[in-house]
């Protein structure tokens, strides 16, 4: 968690330094959003074994 939160301090300061603030409110929450996704997927993954995923074969 705390490195993800670091990577996510990284590229915001990267695209604040350009000026671009915009830039780093969207690469902030796109990460945010992939970060929760893949949570949220693990989960199910967990829950829900699927036959036809190669580390289940």
């Amino acid at each position: 968690m705390n490195t993800l939160i670091r990577k996510r301090r990284i590229m915001l300061n990267a695209a604040t330094d350009n000026g671009n603030e915009l830039v780093a409110t969207v690469l902030d929450n796109l990460s945010l959003v992939k970060s929760t996704r893949n949570r949220v997927q693990s989960v199910f993954n967990f829950a829900i074994p699927n036959p036809w995923r190669a580390d289940f074969v």
